[in-house]
């Protein structure tokens, strides 16, 4: 967890789920729409790619869910599909190593 300014938190992650290495985060209203999310989701993928060897990310996101949506396309995520997760719509975005940010 990383404190910005009071009430401003954002957390990121990223898990091996049974669809792939899952990447992940959640900002506090407080902290949307001011680049935090991808200029810390762009440190984070370029330090795992870099130092964990790994090939791919996947990405799950809330169907209308349009901040992150962006996020991951800006970052070069791809569309990959639509699914249920957790009884909601959600998008899955996937992301291989060798795409430029």
């Amino acid at each position: 967890m990383v404190k910005r300014k009071k009430n401003s938190y954002w957390y990121e992650w990223l898990f091996n789920e049974n669809y792939g290495i899952d990447f992940g985060y959640r900002y506090s209203k407080t902290s949307w729409g001011k680049g935090f999310g991808f200029e810390a989701a762009k440190t984070v993928l370029n330090y795992v790619f870099q130092n964990f060897g790994l090939e791919k990310v996947d990405g799950l996101t809330a169907e209308k869910n349009y901040g992150p949506i962006r996020i991951l396309e800006k970052l070069g995520f791809k569309f990959q599909e639509k699914l249920l997760f957790n009884n909601k719509e959600a998008f899955k975005y996937h992301y291989s190593r060798g795409f430029h940010r």
